[in-house]
């Protein structure tokens, strides 16, 4: 492309919003930023799909705490190339997706539109702005325990009085996958072993990607994600084994 930055034009795909009633909201973006790893060209559907499921859930957990009206803000955090942030920007009024790949937030901001911002992964700067919601979609997939206990202490400074955070993990379905070596999520025998051994003992398993360290794969228990919960002075109000998209757990907090 002559363009880094060019983005896929979808104008031959239609996909149906369903329940949304799309007066209420923006346009849905429906380019998708060159170098997004969520996206197949093959299955164009699932990709938007998935981004639904996002905000189906986060709708659902608004609900359950009263507030799917008054959400003024909004935070998608590790946001990626903008698979959920298209469908948070079209859905609620401020939104800002952050990440740690540069590339991605540029390519991010420009198929989205929402305002999006580079954020060190040391977590050492406050991220500027407080939150009604946070958005953290398939982040603690990749991290160890600790890492995950550091991220949901960040976050939960930056989130307002009765706001919400829904974030996900990957539970019994991935953890059953690798021990019956299904998909190995990028893993090698070693790792999966390795990470297969600790969920079984402590609930909470972690294995690096082959040539990288503290970045790979993890999967946790209810009980052991819940104890990282209530350690960080969060109050569960929801919870769905599977819930995004058939796929990965989901949970939803407040602060106590």
């Amino acid at each position: 492309m002559s363009d880094l930055w060019s983005c896929i034009r979808l104008k031959f795909v239609h996909y149906n919003l369903g329940k949304y009633d799309v007066q209420d909201m923006r346009p849905l973006a429906r380019d998708i930023a060159p170098g997004d790893g969520m996206y197949d060209s093959s299955n164009v559907q699932h990709y938007f799909a998935v981004g639904e499921s996002a905000l189906d859930n986060i709708k659902e957990a608004l609900r359950l705490i009263g507030k799917e009206s008054s959400v003024a803000s909004v935070l998608d955090y590790a946001c990626g190339y903008g698979r959920v942030l298209r469908w948070l920007y079209a859905y609620f009024p401020n939104v800002l997706g952050v990440d740690a790949d540069k590339k991605a937030v540029e390519a991010a901001h420009k198929a989205v539109g929402a305002r999006t911002k580079v954020q060190d992964i040391s977590l050492a700067t406050p991220i500027g702005e407080t939150f009604d919601l946070i958005w953290v979609g398939s982040l603690f997939t990749h991290l160890p325990r600790d890492e995950v206990g550091r991220c949901l202490t960040y976050l939960s400074s930056h989130l307002n009085k009765d706001g919400c955070l829904v974030f996900t993990t990957h539970g019994d379905l991935v953890a059953k996958r690798l021990a019956l070596k299904e998909r190995a999520y990028g893993l090698g025998e070693l790792g999966i072993a390795s990470l297969s051994s600790d969920y079984q003992k402590t609930g909470y398993g972690f294995a690096s990607y082959p040539k990288l360290t503290g970045y790979g794969i993890s999967c946790t228990t209810t009980l052991n994600c819940m104890d990282l919960i209530r350690d960080n002075g969060l109050t569960p109000i929801m919870f769905k084994a599977a819930g995004w998209a058939k796929h990965q757990d989901i949970y939803a907090v407040t602060r106590n």
